[in-house]
């Protein structure tokens, strides 16, 4: 993971609470991109953060995960486009959230 003082053991679940924090603290509306090395990676990281996110509890916006990789096809991968989930009458932010392999990087626009 980049952008951190010290290394990172388990860079996955780094990344995922980096994503949760993001989701939960920012006040902003926006979505999140997340780059993987792996198609089981991207999954994991897909189903923990819905998980944790539902572990929150009504106070927390709803979060869409969508993993993004090339044996994908044509028809998933233009999820990326669909809209984040909406925002919750309380203010919680919906957002979408592209777990995706650097090689997608360069063909993703979200």
């Amino acid at each position: 993971m980049c952008c951190t003082r010290e290394p990172e053991r388990n860079y996955l679940e780094a990344a995922i609470r980096t994503v949760i924090q993001i989701h939960m603290c920012e006040e902003i509306a926006g979505n999140v991109k997340m780059l993987e090395t792996g198609q089981e990676e991207m999954e994991v990281a897909c189903k923990r953060i819905k998980r944790e996110i539902g572990n929150v509890g009504p106070e927390g916006g709803e979060i869409k995960g969508i993993g993004l990789y090339s044996s994908l096809p044509a028809n998933i991968q233009q999820r990326k486009f669909e809209d984040p989930p909406p925002n919750k009458a309380n203010g919680a932010i919906g957002r979408k959230v592209v777990v995706s392999a650097n090689i997608a990087e360069t063909s993703l626009t979200m």
